[in-house]
């Protein structure tokens, strides 16, 4: 054997350590330029190790922040406190205060609007090693997304009782549609109240918007978090049953709304009687399955009972 076999042996353990030194500095690298975001990481003393062109691009960072090597976090809040990044103020209160939260080295996650509209999440780690990593990525596209969803939704939903309109019902039964099986049924409750215009005639419309709120929560208070509950028209309500295992799953909860809103309502020193004529229309394979025709059934369930003149505040239901 080799005099010098044992000594090699050492030689030979550094190289695969320096290859898989060289391996995770790789990965590190090809993480960094592929992350989707920006990425900082800051050394004990506070000053910027790693930062990927995403973050530079990002941020807007130009090349002569970079001029003399890499800048520290306090240089990097100063040029962003002169640029206007953090709005009006005080330069150099700007970035104490920013140093200030620094040294409490305490996760962080907030979200920073650019002068330029752009919205960035920024989240923050503490490093073992007494550093900093910092992420950066862009929602602009996402929280655009949500404002005109938002907007679409606060279209759809009464502003006198906050629940859902007609046309967020029929977006509701479309959606339950398309998500169906085979042999599943749902029901559609519609509720009409009766003689609601002669409480608007004797107590005034600022009452009976009073009623409806309450007839509204009550609605759902005894539905549940699965069922969609929607103000239809001037007094008239629809919850959408989505799930119903048995036959005694619609006629209980009908029951149920029905006796909540027989409870007076109390508006000062008055009790309120309501009462509600009610219909449903089941929703299973041998039904149309179009939510037009859905609550078109519905509605005219309610109709039929109307036109029955059971209207004596006693509950009637029907199902079409």
């Amino acid at each position: 054997m080799s005099p010098y076999g044992d000594a090699l042996q050492p030689r030979q353990s550094y190289g695969q350590e320096s290859n898989a030194v060289f391996e995770k500095i790789n990965l590190l690298e090809t993480i960094l330029d592929h992350f989707p975001g920006g990425i900082a990481v800051y050394d004990s003393n506070l000053r910027l190790t790693t930062c990927n062109d995403t973050l530079k691009r990002m941020l807007d960072y130009p090349d002569r922040l970079f001029e003399f090597g890499m800048p520290s976090m306090e240089q990097i809040f100063r040029f962003n406190a002169m640029r206007g990044e953090y709005g009006p103020g005080e330069i150099e209160h700007q970035v104490a205060a920013r140093m200030d939260l620094v040294r409490k080295r305490e996760p962080h996650g907030y979200e920073r609007k650019r002068p330029n509209g752009q919205i960035l999440e920024v989240r923050g780690v503490p490093l073992e090693t007494g550093g900093f990593l910092t992420i950066y990525i862009d929602v602009s596209l996402q929280r655009v997304k949500a404002k005109d969803q938002a907007a679409v939704v606060s279209k759809e939903l009464d502003k006198l009782t906050g629940l859902a309109l007609t046309k967020a019902m029929d977006r509701q039964i479309d959606t339950m549609l398309r998500s169906r099986q085979a042999g599943d049924v749902a029901c559609l409750h519609c509720i009409d109240l009766d003689h609601f215009s002669d409480i608007n005639k004797n107590y005034g419309t600022v009452t009976g918007d009073f009623v409806l709120r309450e007839i509204a929560a009550r609605l759902i208070n005894v539905t549940r978090g699965t069922d969609f509950v929607a103000r239809t028209g001037g007094d008239r309500f629809q919850i959408l049953q989505s799930r119903v295992l048995r036959p005694h799953d619609v006629t209980r909860l009908a029951s149920r709304l029905i006796e909540a809103i027989k409870v007076p309502v109390r508006c000062g020193d008055t009790d309120i009687k309501i009462s509600a004529s009610m219909g449903f229309a089941t929703i299973n394979d041998s039904s149309s399955l179009n939510p037009e025709s859905i609550m078109a059934r519905a509605n005219e369930s309610v109709m039929a009972v109307k036109r029955k003149q059971r209207l004596d505040f006693h509950p009637s239901i029907a199902a079409q």
